[in-house]
């Protein structure tokens, strides 16, 4: 392997496996299995190495494995079967669930039946597991939560009658499923309308807890399915308001309801509140947009006031790119129905042309040197995007526009930065972005590609190349932003040949999203 010949390192890993097996060295045996998997993968023999990383119950290296395959997808339904061997179908359910977009449907069943039987083993206390942790559970779960809106009513009901005593808890805890669960809850709630208001309910009693990190996470996951159902969700949100529960309000605040008075007064508070970062203590997380949902109702001015607040603390010095973009987030929700905002709109253009890191990006990034012990991954370094979208937000003469059109094309060229770049060309809506489509569905960001997708698929093209190359596209989210895109009638030659082909696409999500 070091000399790059598997050819020559496959046979010996095997009689490596095999001499490991004879003498009774189950270590031996595993770390066999991890070199012969790596060997069959850099051979370009992925199912084999998957296998192997199965059978060693390598899970987190065969995670690795399954995200990188693309569209190549492993059938490991055969390594479900119950066993003694319980990392072997724990290590199977997590590969179906990172390629869960790409299982086929005629897979789905099989599949799901096999989690929903860990389940109820687990119930009856029948579950072949460690004790810690329980891999097996938390996979199957993971699993169902994937596939949840293809999951068949029936094993549906099963599935949420399991989760329903996995509601109550202490105050200030979580568990290791509130993940998978809230998941599962948006997509059967969102599929089947016989078990829709007990997804729901068991989604707003954990809503309710409102001290635990799985309110956030239905605050995130529900938005869009609380929005479809209000009448079975509103009554109880507006409970859960009224009793200072900010989660509910927010949610009602993005249905249109205003908040209460005094909870619109606190949210004003807390977004003018004095900032916690310093240049001995920096923290991460400032809850600071769904504080500007709440104040969305309040009075022009104390926007105005607030919204150069945001500004102010986008500024600081201290604060790492997490927060800044949370302050410039919540200055776009701030933003809505204000006259005169061209000083506004001065600074915010100002911090869209600044590229210079804080002094909490350079604590946040510290350890990142590659001969360095400490690492930070997933940090925003880089706040001009989102203070592009404030500044189109704020735009309102012809010369701001095309100030913000041109420093958003000339960002369109930094890596990362092109979703919120697109946003902000979006709420500009510049005409003469049609011509440049051809452009736009070439770039290499997977968002600017998206917004070629929607632009084209809603100007009735009679010239269907552009379309089936971004039909075509490498990343899914372009195919599904063309797919939601597509008018659901009126159709041109051109968009009933790409909707022909992406109702062919691998991919489950896109789909979906045609019927």
């Amino acid at each position: 392997m070091v000399d790059e010949k598997p050819h020559v390192a496959v046979p010996a890993l095997r009689s490596l496996l095999r001499l490991a097996y004879a003498h009774g060295c189950w270590g031996e045996v595993i770390d066999a299995r991890e070199l012969l998997a790596n060997a069959y993968r850099v051979g370009t023999e992925l199912e084999l190495a998957v296998a192997q990383l199965i059978a060693a119950g390598r899970a987190a290296t065969a995670e690795e494995l399954a995200k990188g395959a693309g569209d190549t997808y492993f059938d490991v339904r055969p390594h479900l079967q119950p066993t003694a061997a319980y990392w072997v179908p724990a290590t199977a359910l997590r590969i179906i669930a990172v390629q869960s977009d790409i299982v086929p449907d005629e897979h789905v069943v099989e599949i799901v039946d096999a989690a929903v039987d860990v389940l109820m083993q687990d119930r009856a206390g029948t579950l072949c597991n460690t004790p810690l942790l329980s891999p097996v559970l938390l996979d199957a779960l993971r699993v169902l939560a994937a596939l949840a809106p293809r999951v068949p009513e029936i094993p549906a009901t099963r599935v949420v009658d399991y989760l329903k005593p996995l509601v109550p808890r202490r105050p200030n805890s979580y568990r290791h499923t509130d993940d998978s669960h809230v998941r599962i809850c948006v997509g059967i709630g969102g599929t089947h309308s016989s078990l829709r208001a007990a997804a729901l309910d068991q989604l707003l009693d954990l809503l309710a807890t409102a001290d635990s990190g799985v309110s956030q996470r239905v605050e995130h996951a529900a938005t869009d399915l609380f929005l479809r159902f209000p009448a079975l969700v509103d009554s109880r949100l507006r409970a859960l308001s009224a009793d200072g529960n900010n989660y509910a309000s927010a949610l009602l605040a993005l249905s249109g309801n205003a908040p209460d008075a005094d909870q619109a007064t606190a949210a004003g508070a807390a977004l003018a509140a004095p900032l916690q970062s310093t240049a001995t203590s920096i923290g991460v997380g400032t809850g600071t947009v769904r504080q500007s949902q709440l104040a969305w109702h309040l009075p022009a001015a104390d926007r105005r006031e607030l919204l150069a607040i945001q500004l102010d603390r986008a500024a600081s010095p201290f604060e790492p790119g997490d927060n800044r973009a949370d302050y410039l987030l919540a200055a776009v929700n701030l933003s809505h129905d204000l006259d005169d905002t061209d000083d506004l709109y001065r600074r915010a253009i100002a911090a869209a042309n600044d590229p210079n890191p804080s002094q909490g990006d350079i604590m946040i990034n510290l350890g990142n040197h590659p001969l360095g012990t400490f690492r930070s991954s997933g940090a925003i370094l880089d706040t001009r995007p989102q203070a592009l979208y404030l500044a189109s937000a704020l735009a309102s003469t012809p010369a701001q526009l095309a100030e913000v059109r041109a420093h958003a094309l000339s960002l369109l060229r930094t890596p990362g930065a092109g979703y919120f770049v697109v946003r902000a060309l979006q709420k500009l809506a510049p005409p003469d972005l049609n011509r440049d489509v051809a452009l736009l569905a070439t770039h290499s960001d997977w968002a600017v590609r998206s917004l070629a997708a929607i632009i084209w698929a809603k100007n009735s093209p009679n010239d269907q190349t552009i379309g089936q190359h971004l039909a075509a596209d490498h990343d899914v989210r372009v195919r599904r932003a063309l797919a939601s895109a597509l008018p659901s009638d009126n159709h041109t030659h051109a968009t009933e040949k790409v909707e022909v082909a992406l109702r062919a696409d691998r991919h489950f999500s896109v789909r979906f999203l045609l019927k």
